[in-house]
């Protein structure tokens, strides 16, 4: 069973997005493995790092269409993204400078955040785009 599920209950009805969400929710997944199975270091730390890479990805889009569309409560949503980004990225330079292991809190930290996120700020933003190109 995977640690975190893609259902129809995290969906934002934008199919770009949801898509990208798909591939978000699989690499915390195959991280949360990772840590769980016990793999070596250098796969915990690629595996966290595909996560990141791919958020920083799935985000400029996000980004993009909320110029692209002056999305009206981009600043916020950018904020949002920019929080997520230091906190994972935090955690991935202490991972690699040994100073700790990726804390169970992270996977939890994901999860909610993340779930939390596609409800109420991605939701919002495919609703805005709703009607308009790429929605």
């Amino acid at each position: 069973m995977d640690f975190m599920a893609f259902g129809q209950n995290l969906r934002v009805d934008n199919a770009l997005i949801d898509h990208e969400h798909q591939i978000l929710i699989d690499c915390v997944n195959r991280l949360h493995d990772a840590i769980v199975n016990g793999d070596e270091r250098m796969v915990v730390a690629k595996t966290l790092n595909d996560l990141i890479v791919y958020t920083q990805t799935h985000f400029y889009v996000e980004e993009e269409l909320m110029r692209i569309f002056n999305y009206p409560a981009a600043e916020q949503h950018r904020q949002a993204h920019q929080y997520f980004k230091e906190m994972v990225l935090r955690v991935q330079v202490n991972f690699q400078q040994r100073v700790a292991m990726v804390p169970d809190s992270l996977l939890q930290f994901l999860k909610e955040w993340l779930s939390e996120h596609f409800l109420h700020v991605d939701k919002a933003l495919a609703d805005f785009l709703r009607g308009k190109a790429l929605s």
